[in-house]
Formats: structure tokens, sequence, C-alpha cells
């Protein structure tokens, strides 16, 4: 079976790079195209920072920081990644595309799967 279309979802957390890293050694491999997608979600600990926030009811411009703070983290997590991206095309000649979305993973990843040969994952992406 040949692998000619790869996608590699990559989030926020600090596995990202590595994740990123091994499908384009794999990618390099089999001479396959790899596409990077990584939706514009909370984290976790985004979602609990936003929750405080919230429960302690504080001033409009306390919530507006916390709001543009994590909006912030997505966007240079985001760009890091895609940077990312962009040295493994240089380093190994790979054909790449970056899909940067708004969506739940949970929903929106499996939807571009389909139209891979090959879907990248790392551990417990969903369980969180």
């Amino acid at each position: 079976m040949a692998l000619k279309d790869l996608l590699v979802y990559v989030d926020q957390s600090d596995r990202a790079a590595e994740c990123l890293r091994l499908a384009a050694e794999l990618a390099r491999r089999h001479q396959s195209r790899l596409t990077a997608l990584y939706l514009r979600e909370k984290s976790s600990a985004q979602l609990h920072e936003q929750g405080v926030a919230e429960l302690a009811r504080g001033s409009a411009d306390a919530m507006a920081w916390t709001k543009q703070h994590i909006q912030q983290a997505i966007d240079e997590a985001a760009d890091r990644l895609r940077a990312s991206l962009e040295g493994a095309k240089s380093k190994y000649g790979l054909d790449v595309e970056w899909r940067c979305l708004d969506g739940v993973g949970s929903a929106v990843v499996p939807q571009h799967a389909r139209f891979a040969d090959l879907c990248i994952l790392s551990q417990d992406v969903f369980c969180r």
C-alpha cells in the first residue's frame, strides 16, 4: 500500500512538535505529501483558566485579558508548528500543506483523516 498522503494532527501540547517531526520523517521515507492539521481550540488548561476567571467574576478588563492571553497562546503555538513544518519541507524537500482551522479536534480530525492514507495522532490526543 502506498502512503501518498499523510495527515498529522498537531495541537498546543509539548509533544506536538515531536509528532510533527516523526510524521515528516515518515513522509520523507515514503515520499508522501504531508498535511499538518492544527485546530484553534482551547486546551484543558486554558478551559480551566477561563472557568476560574469566570467563576471569580472578575472585571470586564480581567476577562478580556484572560481571553486575549489564551488566544495569544493558541496563535503562538500555531506559528511555532507552522515554522516546524516549513523547516521539514526545506530539510527533506517535502510537499506540505498547513491547515489551521477552528473547531473541536474530535469532530474535525476524522473529517480530514478520511481523505488521507494515514493519520498520525499523538497518544491520548482526544482523551483530555
